[in-house]
């Protein structure tokens, strides 16, 4: 989902910038030159459906729910980030220039985003392809011309995204002792990848397959409807009582997608007999 929400306030033109100092710019050495100080930012943004800031410092968000995203922000020794209102320095209020250049960010001691994200010409940048787990951010601003370096943290936790489970026979009605197909639906309101796992199934608590492996995952497509994240498998097993059955599919989760169970009630009728009568 595309965010707008950048925390900056008032007026966006960028005229008449006062520059952090009026030395000379040649580089760190030279000694009429002084970095100023920078603060760095790492926070967790969280949206409501049309795309607006429920927060600009989340302790957690759901995968594949479209809405939030990490952000990165670097700014002067004054700037602050509010959970309500976002990311303040003298950059976003447009009186002096903004940092350049890019961040290094890790995650629990590994590299998160390909080890670093390119700060944007307003001085922050955003990261969206965040899987589920627990987060301990470390950010790493390295400083520029003007910029000195700093570095920020953050933690948070993504939950995987919630799923239904439609569970059935293909085809009606279900007779005593004939073969059935039988199906288990992951279903999900995520915009996320495609689900992995499998699928075990059970009639009245008894497991009669599995586990199953998916048979059809299709991810995230806005160009169908629903355009939603879901996944399909299928068994055949053997219905060998008449009367009413609870069958269940129990679907096991994957890294992004939480293990769900799904049941449906079965009417088993009887065999139709065939009587063929012949000549003698």
């Amino acid at each position: 989902m595309k965010c707008g929400a950048d925390g900056r306030i008032g007026d966006r033109s960028r005229k008449r910038l006062r520059p952090i100092d009026k030395g000379d710019r040649s580089g760190w050495g030279n000694s009429g030159r002084t970095a100023e100080n920078s603060k760095t930012f790492a926070s967790l943004v969280t949206l409501d459906i049309n795309g607006k800031p429920t927060s600009f410092a989340a302790n957690s968000a759901t995968y594949g729910s479209g809405y939030f995203l990490l952000r990165l922000d670097v700014g002067d020794s004054g700037a602050v980030v509010s959970a309500s209102t976002g990311f303040s320095s003298n950059c976003s209020k447009h009186i002096t220039n903004c940092p350049t250049g890019t961040i290094a960010l890790t995650s629990n001691g590994a590299p998160l985003a390909r080890g670093s994200l390119a700060l944007n010409s307003q001085g922050f940048a955003e990261d969206q392809s965040i899987s589920p787990g627990n987060y301990s951010i470390s950010a790493a601003y390295p400083g520029d011309f003007s910029y000195g370096p700093s570095s920020g943290t953050a933690n948070f936790t993504i939950g995987k995204a919630p799923t239904t489970i439609i569970a059935g026979p293909l085809r009606l009605p279900v007779q005593y002792g004939n073969t059935q197909q039988i199906e288990g639906t992951v279903m999900t309101a995520s915009d996320g990848v495609a689900h992995t796992g499998t699928f075990v199934f059970l009639v009245d608590g008894v497991q009669v397959a599995g586990p199953v492996p998916i048979s059809q995952s299709i991810p995230y497509s806005p160009s169908i409807s629903p355009p939603y994240a879901w996944a399909v498998a299928s068994t055949a097993t053997t219905f060998l009582s008449v009367g009413q059955h609870t069958l269940s599919a129990q679907y096991s989760g994957d890294s992004n997608y939480a293990a769900a169970t799904g049941t449906d009630s079965i009417a088993v009728t009887p065999a139709v007999t065939v009587i063929e009568l012949g000549c003698s």
